[in-house]
């Protein structure tokens, strides 16, 4: 007696038609304000997802799921760059061979940030022209939270 457990993944179709939001009393397109979510400037970024997630309106859960994506995915990111910055900061201190490992840590900590920039740039792209935008384990983490968030 095997249960059939429900299909998880997420789909554009599961995230509904973006329409209308009213952020502080201001009605803006749903796929406007998901497509801001992924400025590829870090803070900016993280702040406008913010804004967007915990304005007091009722917003749907397509701009919530796409702004809880782009808070996950900018908090990975900077959560690894900040664990190989300290790593190349304690390797710095070596004899001989830390300074270059902590040099070739540097330059990964570099490429890391430049390939957030091409992945926030191709999904701010994506979701504005309304095609799929999911990130590995993210998208389905996103998902999650947006489903308990009210509406």
């Amino acid at each position: 007696m095997a249960s059939k457990l429900p299909d998880l993944t997420v789909t554009e179709a599961s995230l509904g038609e973006p329409g209308q939001v009213a952020v502080f009393n201001q009605n803006i397109d749903a796929r406007l304000l998901a497509t801001l979510s992924y400025v590829p400037l870090s803070p900016l970024n993280l702040a406008v997802a913010v804004i967007i997630l915990l304005s007091p309106a009722d917003n749907t859960y397509y701009v919530r799921f796409h702004a809880l994506q782009s808070i996950i995915f900018a908090a990975g990111c900077f959560a690894v760059s900040t664990c190989l910055g300290i790593a190349s900061s304690f390797l710095a201190f070596i004899p001989l061979l830390g300074g270059l490992a902590a040099m070739v840590l540097s330059m990964v900590v570099m490429l890391l940030w430049f390939v957030y920039m091409i992945i926030s740039v191709k999904m701010a792209y994506d979701t504005h022209t309304h095609k799929a935008t999911h990130l590995p384990y993210v998208s389905q983490l996103a998902a999650d939270i947006a489903r308990k968030f009210p509406n």
